[in-house]
């Protein structure tokens, strides 16, 4: 990644659906090898009261390179769940912010971002990862 990033004006979303107890690994953010891109927030609908269990890892390829930890969340029926926020995920996504004091995430150009579900989750789950892309 460079030293400095040049604002490409391209905004990105992307959004996953899970069905009901999936629990194999999926890209929620798909690679870009042209461009760096900033997050700025990973939510997460869960259509069931139970709580669930969700992984999420950035890669390098095949190999974990931000890490893997576990997000715990306990929402009601479609409530949306910040995990760019919460407790577990703040402190690698959230360790960086803009002149404006928005919490934001660089991830290098052929980065992904992986997720999986707890294989006791009865509850179909959308992820929606939304930011902007850089040179």
């Amino acid at each position: 990644m460079a030293t400095s990033l040049t604002f490409t004006s391209a905004a990105f979303a992307q959004n996953t659906p899970f069905a009901a107890a999936a629990t194999t690994e999926t890209v929620i953010l798909s690679a870009d090898a042209t461009n760096t891109r900033r997050i700025y927030g990973i939510s997460l609908t869960n259509s069931a009261t139970q709580g669930i269990t969700c992984i999420l890892r950035v890669k390098d390829g095949s190999n974990v390179g931000a890490g893997s930890y576990i997000v715990t969340v306990t929402t009601g029926v479609n409530v949306m769940t910040d995990l760019f926020g919460n407790t577990a995920g703040a402190p690698i996504f959230q360790k960086k912010r803009d002149a404006n004091g928005n919490s934001y995430y660089d991830i290098p150009a052929n980065y992904t971002i992986t997720a999986q579900l707890s294989a006791n989750s009865t509850a179909s789950v959308l992820i929606h990862v939304f930011g902007e892309t850089y040179a």
